[in-house]
């Protein structure tokens, strides 16, 4: 678990009440830190992310982007500088440019997935027992109020929690980190701090994740992708409740 002091910068602040009481608070803010991830030599992409987890992030975003298959294409990587740099089998190209912490930009179309396999089925309060740990896991966002969450489970437990400036981003880095301990994330539920959207529907599928829960909601977009790709999508999930969305079969 990385320390959430090498992702917040802890200041003051002048607090004003709707009284006019002024005061001086003390607090802490999320870090921002450029990242650019340098493929055989050329500058790829630039990231805006949590200073945290960066080779797991790039690892996770060039699979996002299908640059990236599995390790085996690796031929080297090197995070320096608060950079990473890879060294990959074959040509890759691809014209620099620069992503926002929201990230939100992904090359996969859901024609180039198949629908995940219905085999995986969960009880509705594993799920609630799940999000409920999930939630209390975050401690950057407890002290700062600034950065989003991610997580994989096996319904039993949570095995791999990160968070990052970027909804995104967070979800890269989990996904990275399977990829660097040459596990796979296949069936496994897939927790979310911030919004649902068609990208992260389009992660999950890539990587045949049949669940995705989150605490908050999901896009229009998202659902429709869901739906065709047979992945159950669950929002609200908090407060002993939660709302299935899609293929609501898959939970007992």
């Amino acid at each position: 678990m990385i320390k959430s002091s090498t992702v917040k910068r802890d200041l003051q602040y002048l607090e004003i009440s709707s009284d006019g009481a002024r005061h001086t608070s003390k607090g802490s803010v999320a870090i921002e830190h450029t990242l650019t991830i340098f493929v055989n030599g050329n500058p790829w992409v630039t990231l805006f992310c949590s200073p945290s987890d960066l080779t797991e992030l790039a690892l996770g975003f060039l699979e996002s982007e299908g640059v990236l298959k599995d390790m085996g294409e690796v031929e080297d990587i090197v995070e320096r500088q608060g950079n990473v740099w890879l060294k990959l089998k074959g040509q890759v190209q691809s014209p620099a440019h620069a992503i926002t912490s929201g990230g939100g930009r992904s090359s996969l179309r859901e024609l180039d997935l198949d629908p995940v396999p219905l085999s995986e089925r969960v009880k509705a309060t594993r799920i609630l027992e799940l999000a409920r740990r999930f939630e209390d896991s975050s401690e950057v966002w407890k002290v700062t109020h600034g950065v989003h969450s991610a997580a994989l489970s096996d319904t039993r437990e949570i095995l791999v929690f990160r968070e990052d400036l970027g909804r995104h981003n967070a979800v890269d880095k989990v996904f990275g980190h399977c990829l660097m301990k040459g596990s796979s994330p296949r069936g496994l539920f897939l927790f979310l701090s911030g919004r649902i959207s068609s990208e992260m529907v389009l992660k999950a599928a890539r990587r045949k994740v049949p669940l995705i829960a989150s605490l908050a909601s999901p896009t229009d977009k998202a659902l429709e992708l869901a739906q065709r790709l047979n992945i159950t999508v669950v929002g609200s999930a908090r407060d002993e409740r939660m709302r299935v969305y899609t293929v609501p079969r898959r939970i007992l």
